[in-house]
């Protein structure tokens, strides 16, 4: 895995660790700036060497306009355009970790046997007790 893969992986790795311990957080603007901050390079030749791995860094202009002294040096446009990958990149985890989050509290498992019951795909009950699952709703009216 190269070196631009695996900070990324990194970067997201964190800002899933952050969440476990801050699942009461909506908007993690801060967060994610400091991640994706904290993860751009700061050695010229790792800085070319993403944007030898992805032409883009090199060839777009960034939102943010140059990193480091703001001086339109390339490596500081690259460098910029890191931030913006890294950013972006968090963004995305972070809609995949709310995502997850959702179906989470959606999730509900068996009453009688414990098992997980996938809503949209299961069969299932709703007893005055709780959900079961349609394998033990079954088993439950055959003895009946």
């Amino acid at each position: 895995m190269s070196d631009m893969r695996e900070t990324i992986e990194s970067a997201r790795k964190e800002l899933r660790e952050w969440a476990q311990d801050n699942q009461d957080v909506t908007e993690p603007h801060e967060t994610i700036f400091e991640i994706a901050d904290a993860s751009v390079p700061v050695y010229y030749s790792t800085i070319l060497e993403w944007a030898a791995e992805n032409h883009s860094l090199a060839l777009n202009e960034p939102e943010l306009g140059p990193a480091f002294d703001g001086i339109p040096t390339p490596v500081n446009i690259i460098a910029a355009n890191i931030f913006e990958l890294l950013e972006s990149e968090l963004w995305e985890e972070w809609q995949d970790i709310e995502s997850e989050w959702a179906e989470a509290d959606e999730s509900v498992d068996c009453q009688v046997c414990g098992e997980y019951i996938d809503l949209d795909q299961d069969d299932y009950e709703y007893l005055e007790h709780g959900m079961i699952c349609g394998d033990c709703y079954r088993r439950q009216n055959e003895h009946e």
